[in-house]
């Protein structure tokens, strides 16, 4: 199975390298990226998360390794993946996605901008600002 892995995630050129930290200089980044992904596919965790996992990697890099997550996916495993700049094909291939992003400017200027798009939370973003917006994504969610 390891090997398998190391071949799926493109990771046979630096298998017999030694990782590095920031005093011993290792595998790449990307490379790095990867053998974080493989150690989880191995450990096997019902739940992945993954924090910008395509970020510094080359196109066709990054999609080797969304379609390997996406075949852990199809395979019952949940996978939760903060991405940005994706090949339209990977895109295109997600189950779900949620937009992170969707306000940017003033907090003051939060609750007007989310009444003009349609979404009131039930309080005033002065009371609470975090919860109201997270509140207002869940509501998105439901409809």
């Amino acid at each position: 199975m390891v090997e398998s892995v190391i071949r799926k995630l493109g990771l046979a050129k630096c298998k017999d390298t030694i990782i590095g930290n920031h005093f011993i200089r290792g595998i790449l980044g990307g490379e790095r990226k990867r053998v974080s992904v493989a150690h989880e596919k191995l450990i096997n965790p019902s739940l992945l998360i993954l924090d910008e996992s395509t970020s510094g990697l080359n196109s066709t890099v990054a999609f080797r390794l969304m379609m390997t997550l996406g075949s852990l996916a199809e395979k019952g495993k949940t996978i939760v993946a903060s991405v940005r700049q994706l090949l339209s094909q990977v895109y295109q291939s997600f189950d779900s996605i949620v937009v992170l992003c969707i306000y940017f400017g003033k907090g003051n200027d939060a609750m007007n901008y989310f009444k003009s798009v349609g979404f009131c939370p039930s309080f005033s973003l002065l009371e609470e600002p975090r919860t109201a917006m997270i509140l207002t994504v869940m509501k998105m969610e439901e409809k």
